[in-house]
């Protein structure tokens, strides 16, 4: 009887418990600095994907939105990245939309579309979902959905390695 006692308690103890949305993942408590998400790529890793664009990949979340579009439910994140042999920082604003644990983003502008989750071990996953282009000081990036860049996992880092241009 005490086992079974136990047994119910668990369950009804781990069944409310909430699960950790993006939104939570990305966003400080009030007057910290919300964190940075970053992924770097290093030559033996691209030596093996030789398709692979993107070398470096930065996100933040931006406060700056009106709070009717800067909420759990819907909010903008920052999205740069660097490919090889150019020097530019292409960037995008996603305007995101809460799906349960994760987030669909669609790039402003017509910059395509990212899907953000949660992976088990921490830091954010972006799926490219549909064409992801963003715009850097001399043009456009290629479309990352045409490369080997479709999938990239974050890890999460100290909030001074995001770039606060966008």
């Amino acid at each position: 009887m005490r086992i079974s006692a136990v047994l119910v308690l668990t369950t009804a103890l781990c069944g409310s418990a909430q699960a950790f949305t993006v939104f939570d993942h990305i966003t400080a408590p009030p007057r910290t600095p919300d964190p940075c998400f970053l992924r770097v790529y290093d030559g033996e890793h691209l030596a093996r994907n030789p398709r692979q664009r993107v070398v470096r990949m930065t996100l933040r979340r931006v406060r700056e939105a009106p709070a009717e579009e800067n909420n759990e439910a819907r909010y903008t994140v920052a999205l740069t990245f660097q490919i090889r042999g150019n020097r530019d920082r292409f960037e995008v604003n996603g305007i995101c939309t809460a799906r349960g644990e994760a987030a669909d983003c669609q790039g402003e502008g017509d910059a395509g579309a990212f899907r953000l989750s949660t992976p088990p071990g921490g830091g954010l996953r972006l799926d490219v979902v549909e064409r992801l282009q963003a715009e850097g000081a001399r043009g456009f990036s290629p479309d990352l959905m045409a490369s080997d860049d479709r999938a990239f996992l974050l890890a999460r880092v100290s909030s001074t390695l995001c770039p606060r241009g966008n």
